[in-house]
């Protein structure tokens, strides 16, 4: 954070506009919890962006994409989109999350409880 600190003081100081700071995180179950402190951390460090992307699960990551556990996970999103909109950081996820969350909602509307809403 130094570095991007250092950066926005210089912006600042100088009167610019550019560049804005976006940010990616890539959503898994060990760290999805920390979604809503990232969105807080970014305003703190004047990001202007924040993009929500979906793990691509490897050997070392088996398990932990969000799908597999929304009930758990949907909470933090959706608290980290609220945070987003009251501090004004720009809060995209991308369409294999929402596709998620769709049917993690069709499903539970029907009754349906399959992995993707335990």
């Amino acid at each position: 954070p130094k570095n991007i600190i250092n950066l926005q003081h210089l912006k600042k100081e100088r009167g610019l506009k550019y560049p804005h700071l976006s940010f990616v995180m890539v959503a898994m179950l060990i760290n999805i919890h920390q979604l809503p402190a990232v969105v807080r951390l970014i305003q703190d460090l004047g990001g202007a962006h924040l993009t929500l992307v979906d793990l691509k699960e490897t050997d070392t990551f088996i398990g932990q994409r969000i799908d597999r556990n929304l009930r758990y996970s949907l909470p933090f999103i959706e608290d980290a989109a609220k945070i987003a909109l009251e501090l004004g950081v720009g809060f995209e996820i991308m369409p294999s999350i929402k596709e998620y969350i769709r049917l993690f909602y069709e499903n539970s509307l029907n009754g349906n409880h399959t992995h993707e809403n335990r």
